[in-house]
């Protein structure tokens, strides 16, 4: 405070001091003191307001407008007067790359919800008491938590649509039952969700890996989450050829499993029903051929799964719509009738079922084909026989003649 109070001094002695024609030097010092004094952001003190929130109107004491820069000093943050420091806080419409010293001071140790999405976070804390943090759509490469690896509280946590490169930290929050990490591009190692890395999460309820860029799904060691229900692998990638089912049988509570939005043109659905619990796949979002697609779903719905459409569908010009999904159409090659034989001039007198007069239906006689041919063969050879003999005459005769 001090400092800026000596800067602001100095820039009005400065300014008041100075001719109209400033010397360069104080031409200078003019200038680095406005841009110093530019540089120091003015504190700000926040308080927030009563309010409901969220989709499920939910009362939060909620920050509007909280813009803390790097170069911020001594802002404060509290609520209403007359109230308990409220358990439920959120920000909207504000930015930070962190969350304020003086915020977590004043509200840490009451805080059990925190809604901060939006708001250009690049690292998050997780404090003591909190057991539900709703972080989504920020810059967020670091999680601090703040639990102990014994008793920790958090049951819900929300880092969707960050920076996010590994959970080594969120593993310490063992008692989580709603993990949302969709949108995390990097958290999949070299395109892998491998699931054993999620082995301490016995409570896990609910599992968001969507769009994470993941090619492979894995489970090196084998594991399976006791109380898992649902599993979000859509808006993947998911190679058909190595996406093997086998990795999820151990999942014994697992009834919602989302393959949508994965582009696969095939899918080993024969494995499904051997997940014991499973009720409810997603499939829509792919690119089956429609032929596959309707011998998928009728299988399916055979052994009691359902396949509901996770949306409308919207289908392209070179795809078809099969129970409210849209599939690929391999139009069939053309099928050309036999061609038929010339039909007879004559006009048929013979009624249906009759035999027709003007043809031979008496079988031939053994050899009857074969005899008529070797004598059309004697009488040609007679005939020529006989057409030299005459020739030869004719010539003899004609040599005599001239003797």
């Amino acid at each position: 405070m001090l400092v800026r109070s000596t800067v602001s001094i100095l820039y009005i002695v400065v300014s008041l001091n100075t001719p109209t024609k400033m010397r360069s030097t104080e031409k200078l010092l003019l200038i680095l003191l406005t841009l110093y004094r530019l540089s120091i952001s003015r504190a700000e003190s926040y308080e927030c307001a009563i309010e409901r929130f969220g989709s499920n109107g939910e009362e939060y004491c909620v920050f509007h407008n909280v813009h803390i820069f790097k170069n911020t000093t001594e802002s404060s943050f509290s609520s209403p007067p007359g109230i308990e420091i409220p358990s439920r806080v959120a920000f909207k419409n504000s930015s930070m790359a962190h969350l304020p010293a003086e915020f977590l001071q004043h509200f840490g140790k009451e805080l059990k919800v925190l809604k901060v999405e939006h708001c250009q976070l690049r690292s998050i804390t997780v404090t003591s008491n909190m057991q539900a943090l709703y972080a989504k759509d920020n810059y967020i490469s670091k999680v601090i938590v703040h639990q102990s690896g014994q008793s920790p509280i958090l049951t819900e946590l929300d880092l969707s649509a960050n920076r996010l490169e590994s959970i080594q930290n969120i593993t310490r929050c063992q008692k989580l039952q709603v993990l949302n990490l969709s949108s995390n591009e990097k958290i999949a190692k070299e395109s892998v969700i491998d699931l054993s890395s999620y082995a301490g999460f016995q409570e896990l309820r609910e599992l968001y890996l969507a769009d994470v860029g993941a090619f492979y799904l894995d489970n090196t060691k084998g594991i399976g989450l006791p109380s898992l229900e649902l599993l979000d692998l859509s808006k993947n990638n998911l190679i058909p050829s190595d996406l093997r089912l086998e990795h999820l049988y151990e999942f014994n509570a697992l009834q919602t499993l989302k393959f949508n939005d994965n582009n696969m043109a095939q899918l080993d659905y024969g494995q499904l029903p051997d997940l014991k619990a499973l009720k409810k796949v997603y499939i829509n979002g792919n690119n089956f051929p429609c032929s596959t697609l309707k011998v998928m779903l009728q299988f399916l719905h055979e052994h009691n799964i359902e396949t509901p459409p996770e949306r409308n569908s919207n289908c392209q010009s070179h795809q078809q719509e099969v129970e409210n999904m849209c599939c690929k159409y391999v139009p069939s090659p053309p099928i050309y009738p036999k061609p038929t034989e010339r039909p007879s001039t004559a006009t048929s007198t013979v009624p249906n079922g009759a035999e027709d007069p003007r043809i031979d239906q008496r079988p031939a006689a053994d050899g009857e084909g074969g005899n008529g041919f070797l004598w059309g063969i004697i009488a040609i050879g007679i005939v020529a026989v006989i057409a030299a003999a005459v020739a030869g005459y004719f010539v003899y005769r004609k040599r005599s003649r001239r003797h």
